[in-house]
């Protein structure tokens, strides 16, 4: 099966479908074929995948050269420039592009950095096109200055706001608990954030709002205990609602605790964190009809690549048998979601949201020498 998915992907690369990509960032675009295809160049060394990155690295290059890419939009990591710069970094680390390349960095960074400031200013907090995104793309370049300019800024506004890094950013209005848009996301970029006393007080402050938050009134949906809110709005009156829904996804669920502290520094967390993140973890592996999880297809942001995904991160920390059994259900869920025709209406080339994920992960299942690709997903 994972073969047929491979082939599927030949397929459209060979007609040349990726062309047909309108984005050209890094989570749903051309680029996010190219780490795809770094990914399966680094673990067998075939020059076909190498072949393919230099292809589709030419043409992102040639619609930057003339101002048609959509990356020249916007500076975010899923859709932007600062996608463009990580794919550009990694290469040319791995030895996969002339190091000249480098200095394509310099203007993406002058920019990021403007729209990052402006974003916090306008109290948006988003991982996928906000800046935190671009913040953990500087962490990863390893730009120290503007990580500590990012991190001041991001500390001037969780104090001015009451500690909680509320969104004002339309749709994404409150306060969300995944990593697309949320908390984890947050508490993640920063754990790689070294030395920084603010950075440090950010996130022992959030991980002790999401205890709080787990250590509350038991809520059931669908004869299931839920133990954390999908997000938090303010009321007319400025009080706090908590919106509610039986959802299990990469992108926003219950898991998203558990894996931020199964992979963030073990000094930030201790045996009493530990025991509660594989609590709600293993409160969880009885949630597996679609009313309980919403999830009908298998994508990696929202469907049952990405819940497979989380389940491996937190078995690889703990050994568990319930966390693992969990992760062997969900890899087979995945694959039987993949059988059924149409589930999914994304380009069959989008990273997050069609066929390169799934078969990312469904490789790991066979394959646990590519365990790392999922870093820029926060796992």
């Amino acid at each position: 099966m994972i073969d047929d998915i491979l082939a599927e992907i030949h397929a459209d690369i060979a007609g040349a479908d990726w062309q047909g990509l309108t984005d050209d960032g890094l989570f749903s675009g051309k680029l996010g074929l190219v780490y795809f295809y770094h990914i399966l160049y680094k673990s067998s060394g075939d020059a076909f995948y190498k072949d393919k990155i230099e292809e589709i690295l030419s043409h992102l290059m040639d619609k930057i050269g003339q101002n048609t890419s959509t990356v020249l939009l916007r500076s975010s990591l899923m859709s932007g420039l600062t996608g463009f710069g990580y794919i550009l970094k990694l290469l040319v680390d791995d030895g996969l592009i002339d190091e000249d390349f480098i200095a394509e960095l310099d203007s993406i960074n002058d920019l990021a950095l403007d729209e990052c400031l402006l974003l916090i200013k306008n109290k948006n907090f988003d991982f996928f096109n906000g800046p935190i995104g671009i913040l953990f793309y500087f962490v990863a370049i390893g730009h120290r200055e503007n990580v500590t300019v990012i991190v001041d800024s991001l500390y001037e506004a969780y104090i001015s706001d009451g500690r909680t890094f509320y969104n004002n950013a339309g749709y994404l209005e409150g306060i969300h608990f995944g990593y697309a848009h949320g908390l984890p996301a947050i508490i993640k970029t920063l754990d790689g954030v070294k030395g920084s006393r603010k950075s440090d007080e950010m996130i022992g402050h959030l991980l002790e709002e999401f205890e709080r938050l787990i250590a509350g009134e038991p809520v059931l949906l669908e004869n299931y205990r839920y133990y954390l809110p999908r997000s938090i709005h303010r009321d007319d009156t400025q009080q706090y609602d908590l919106n509610w829904r039986p959802v299990l996804a990469w992108s926003n669920s219950d898991l998203n605790y558990s894996t931020l502290i199964c992979s963030i520094d073990k000094r930030r967390i201790g045996e009493e964190s530990l025991s509660l993140a594989i609590e709600l973890a293993k409160g969880t592996v009885d949630r597996r009809a679609e009313p309980q999880t919403r999830v009908w297809d298998y994508r990696f942001n929202y469907g049952s690549a990405g819940v497979a995904q989380l389940y491996l991160t937190i078995y690889k920390q703990t050994g568990d048998k319930d966390i693992y059994d969990a992760y062997r259900w969900w890899i087979e869920e995945s694959i039987r979601l993949y059988r059924k025709p149409g589930s999914v209406k994304e380009h069959k080339l989008n990273f997050i949201d069609n066929l390169p994920g799934l078969y990312l992960v469904l490789l790991e299942s066979k394959n646990p020498a590519i365990a790392g690709w999922d870093k820029i997903l926060l796992l």
